[in-house]
C-alpha cells in the first residue's frame, strides 16, 4: 500500500511545512556589538569612578574564604567601612589562629587585635604584607578591594581601550606587567582584573560577580582573588548589605586590654 501516491505531491507538502514552521517560529534578534566609538579609557575610568564615589559608608556581613594547595579555610566575617580609608572586620572563626579577631585600619596604619596571643598587631599599610595573618601572600590594597567589593582603575596612567566579550577592556602597562581590566558596558562597573607578566602569563585574577543594585549603586556578592601561579584563592561573599547607612567612627578606634602586648611589624 503506498502512502504518498504521487512523490511531487508528498515534496511540495513537506515544503510547505516547512515554510509554515519557519514562519511561526520567533526571531532571535542579532547580538549586540559593543563598540568603542568616540569613547577614551578616561571615559571609562571615570564612569567607574561615578559609581564608587556613590558609596560612603558599607556594613555587611559574609563568608570569608582561603584556599591554597592542600588546605583551606572558611570564617565569618563582619565589615563596616567609611570610605575611603577606614576599615573594620571582624572575624570569628580559627581566623589568625584565633577564635576571635579584629583588623582597623586607617589606610595608613593597620591594628591586628589576637585576643588568644593577647597581642595586638601594629604596622604601615604601605608595607605590609598580610600572609601573617591570612597564610596567602595578600597586599593591603589587595584586601581592601575584595572586603569592601571596590575595584578602582588607576588614575593618572596611560591607556589604551579595546572591546573583548561584549565588554570595555582598559589596558595599560607598567614595571609590574600589563594590567587589564574589564568593564560592563551597562553596569559600568568592574567585572575582572588580570595582572599578565612578560612571559604572557596570569599572575593575578580577580573577579567581581553579581552585581545587584542597591539604591543607585551596582555592587557585587562576591569577590574572588586568585594567584595563579602560587595556587592560592581569597574569596568574600558579601551579605546583608548595607550602603550609606550610619557608622559610628568609634568603631575604627583600637581598644585593647590590660595585659595585652604591642608588636610592630
Amino acid at each position: 500500500m503506498k502512502i504518498w501516491p504521487n512523490t511531487s505531491f508528498a515534496a511540495a507538502f513537506l515544503l510547505a511545512a516547512i515554510l509554515l514552521f519557519n514562519a511561526c517560529a520567533p526571531t532571535i534578534p542579532p547580538k549586540s556589538v559593543i563598540t568603542v566609538g568616540d569613547l577614551t579609557a578616561e571615559d571609562i575610568w571615570d564612569r567607574v569612578e561615578q559609581n564608587s564615589l556613590k558609596i560612603n559608608t558599607l556594613k555587611c556581613s559574609g563568608n570569608l574564604q582561603v584556599q591554597m594547595p592542600g588546605t583551606g579555610y572558611t570564617a565569618k566575617g563582619s565589615v563596616q567601612v567609611i570610605m575611603p580609608n577606614l576599615i573594620y572586620l571582624k572575624v570569628e572563626a580559627t581566623l589568625f589562629g584565633l577564635d576571635v579577631g579584629t583588623f582597623t585600619s586607617n589606610g595608613k596604619r593597620f591594628a591586628l587585635y589576637a585576643p588568644q596571643q593577647k597581642a595586638v598587631y601594629l604596622g604601615d599599610v604601605a608595607t605590609v604584607n598580610l600572609s601573617t595573618f591570612f597564610q596567602i601572600n595578600l597586599s593591603y590594597d589587595e584586601f581592601k578591594e575584595a572586603i569592601t567589593g571596590q575595584a578602582r582603575i588607576p588614575e593618572g596612567v596611560f591607556k589604551s581601550l579595546a572591546v573583548d566579550n561584549d565588554q570595555f577592556l582598559v589596558i595599560f602597562d607598567d614595571f609590574d606587567g600589563t594590567h587589564k581590566y574589564w568593564v560592563d558596558p551597562v553596569k559600568m562597573v568592574v567585572t575582572e582584573y588580570q595582572l599578565v607578566n612578560e612571559d604572557g602569563l596570569v599572575e593575578l585574577s580577580k573577579k567581581f560577580m553579581r552585581y545587584q543594585k542597591i539604591g543607585d549603586v551596582f555592587f557585587p556578592k562576591m569577590v574572588n582573588l586568585q594567584r595563579i601561579q602560587d595556587q592560592q584563592i581569597f574569596s568574600f561573599f558579601f551579605e546583608n548589605i548595607k550602603l550609606n547607612e550610619d557608622v559610628s567612627k568609634e568603631m575604627f578606634k583600637v581598644k585593647v586590654p590590660k595585659g595585652t602586648r604591642p608588636i610592630r611589624l
